[in-house]
This record gives C-alpha cells, sequence and structure tokens, in this order.
C-alpha cells in the first residue's frame, strides 16, 4: 500500500538538475573509490546535457562512474566520458580541421529543438519548453528543415 506517491519526470525533463545530480554522483563513487571528488569539465558537462538519458538516472551513475574510473586528474573531461558522449572533443584531441573542433553551435541548436519537439505534444508546449515565442520556432524549425509532423510526440488521451 503506498501512502504517497511522488511523480519525478524523467531526467531528459530536467537537464537543470545534471550539474547538481553529476556533483553528487561523482562524490558518492569518489569516496567509495578512495579518490577526491574530480570536477567536471564545462565541455563534459554539456555533452551530458545534450544526451536523451533512456536509462534516466541509473545511466548517468554508472556513466559517471565510468568517467571516474578512467578520469586521470581532478576533472573528468568529453575524453573520459564513454564513447557515446565524444561530439564535444576533450582538450588533449588532436585538431586537425574543422570536423575535429566539435559541433557547431547552429547544429546544437538543431538537435535540441529536434529533441524538445520529439518530447511534446504541440508546437506551442516546444516552444514554451524552448523559453521561445511559437513564431521564433517555427522560423528556426524552417531554417534548419526539421519537419515537425514526424517527430511531435502525439497527445495521449485519458
Amino acid at each position: 500500500m503506498s501512502v504517497v506517491t511522488i511523480e519525478v519526470p524523467p531526467l531528459r525533463e530536467r537537464v537543470e538538475d545534471l550539474p547538481t545530480l553529476a556533483r553528487r554522483v561523482l562524490a558518492m563513487h569518489a569516496a567509495r573509490h578512495e579518490r577526491l571528488t574530480p570536477k567536471l569539465e564545462r565541455e563534459a558537462e554539456g555533452a551530458l546535457a545534450l544526451h536523451r538519458w533512456p536509462g534516466n538516472v541509473r545511466e548517468l551513475v554508472n556513466v559517471l562512474e565510468h568517467a571516474l574510473i578512467v578520469c586521470r586528474g581532478d576533472e573528468i573531461r568529453v575524453g573520459d566520458l564513454p564513447e557515446r558522449f565524444r561530439a564535444f572533443p576533450s582538450p588533449e584531441t588532436p585538431r586537425r580541421g574543422a570536423s575535429r573542433l566539435g559541433l557547431p553551435l547552429t547544429n546544437v541548436e538543431r538537435r535540441h529543438i529536434e529533441r524538445v519537439l520529439a518530447e511534446s505534444p504541440t508546437l506551442e508546449k516546444a516552444a514554451e519548453r524552448l523559453g521561445i515565442s511559437p513564431t521564433t520556432l517555427w522560423r528556426k524549425r524552417k531554417r534548419y528543415g526539421i519537419e515537425i509532423e514526424t517527430l511531435l510526440r502525439p497527445q495521449s488521451r485519458e
């Protein structure tokens, strides 16, 4: 019998909580591995924020433990994260040409808009989540060639 039910949205819907959760998880694993708690490099934090987190917080815990184990210093870099997070190169990555410089901001914005659209029932709700007007979202969608019909999540009927 449950007395109180607490609904917690999935991690992908509360990306703003990622830095706080990451610090707590890193502190927990650092203590378990008898290490000092490393900081999370800004680029690594950005790579984590772009991930959809299908495994929710459990996946975050596993990713950060992996990073802590392979980290060779007091800061976790993108290169310490599992391969799927390496769209952003670490500072140690050799920089040969534009393709090695990471994703351009427009690509990051497009991917983020696509993710929010895929998780939203309407263009208006997506715009609200993005903190922009529906008109601005419509323009950005046109600029990036994003077809909303294939991305918008159908509303559940209750």
